[in-house]
């Protein structure tokens, strides 16, 4: 863990009243709701830090590999199911 942050229910209260809204008119949970890291970076107390430099763009990248890694594992297992099953 590189930081972590704490906010106020009060601090919250613009997302808590968006979904609140987005679900009394769609009648559907939200699943899985986001709240900005800028937002949480912003407004939130830091509460631990593990004092190195935070590198969002690097972390970003790191992140772009990953998602792409994984990608392509799934597709070479399924390019392996489909060779399997055409044999």
């Amino acid at each position: 863990m590189r930081r972590a942050y704490s906010l106020e229910p009060a601090q919250l209260e613009t997302y808590f009243s968006s979904w609140e809204e987005k679900w009394l008119t769609s009648e559907k949970d939200i699943n899985n709701p986001k709240i900005p890291r800028s937002f949480v970076m912003d407004v939130g107390t830091l509460l631990y830090t593990d004092q190195r430099e935070l590198d969002l763009a690097k972390a970003a990248a790191i992140r772009r590999a990953k998602t792409k890694a994984s990608a392509d594992r799934r597709a070479a297992k399924r390019k392996a199911q489909a060779d399997l099953i055409g044999s």
